[in-house]
């Protein structure tokens, strides 16, 4: 099992994919805008918000907030607990990794968001052996400033233009989330009467990351 840092990020890029693909099968018109915007320039605070509430946050960073979402989001899978491990199969263990582990990655100067996740693997972070420990060590918090820094500037470098105001790019983009809970609504009629009330595209995103992680292990168990 990676330690539940890597997982939060693992599932918060696997959610961003989802939404990107759900805009992509979308009648959206600014489909590169967005997904660049997805991919690049939100923050984990946005996508959390996104596919649990299904609506874009009024600010870009929220701690507070953050923890809240965070919260309605294990509640979600919750409620989709005996789906994800009846109906679709879904490894028990990975489901409660989704419940009790991953969460906010904010504290530690991380992001998933893809220009500091390319600076996380060009620096050698996801092979440090503080990941196997419980807590971030002062080596990993010495470089926080310096990550953030250059986050800054390759956000700025990647910042969308155009003439697509943020509201109306910010209402686009929660679509793009509507579109992917959609594709998990196609499976709610097999689903328990509580976990009819869970959000749509919490439990995309949820079953997005099940699904990777079923992959994962049937191809390690090929090799073997």
């Amino acid at each position: 099992m990676l330690h539940p840092v890597i997982e939060s990020l693992l599932f918060l890029k696997l959610a961003r994919q989802s939404i990107c693909e759900s805009i992509d099968n979308s009648s959206i018109e600014e489909k590169v805008e967005l997904k660049d915007y997805i991919q690049n320039e939100a923050s984990d605070y946005e996508v959390i918000h996104l596919v649990t509430l299904g609506e874009m946050p009024e600010n870009k960073f929220d701690d507070i907030s953050e923890q809240i979402v965070w919260e309605c989001f294990r509640k979600d899978m919750v409620k989709a607990y005996d789906y994800f491990s009846i109906e679709e199969g879904y490894d028990e263990e990975d489901i409660d990794r989704i419940i009790f582990e991953i969460g906010p990655i904010s504290e530690y100067g991380l992001s998933s968001a893809q220009p500091i996740m390319e600076l996380h693997q060009h620096t050698g972070f996801f092979e440090e052996s503080i990941f196997k420990k419980d807590t971030i060590s002062d080596k990993f918090k010495d470089k926080k400033k310096d990550m953030i820094r250059k986050w800054k500037i390759n956000s700025a470098k990647r910042r969308v233009k155009g003439a697509v105001g943020m509201a109306s790019t910010g209402e686009k983009i929660a679509t793009g989330a509507e579109n992917l809970g959609k594709q998990a609504v196609k499976s709610y009629k097999g689903m328990s009467p509580g976990a009819k009330g869970a959000g749509a595209a919490a439990v995309g995103a949820g079953a997005a990351y099940l699904a990777y992680k079923a992959w994962k292990k049937k191809r390690k168990a090929k090799k073997k």
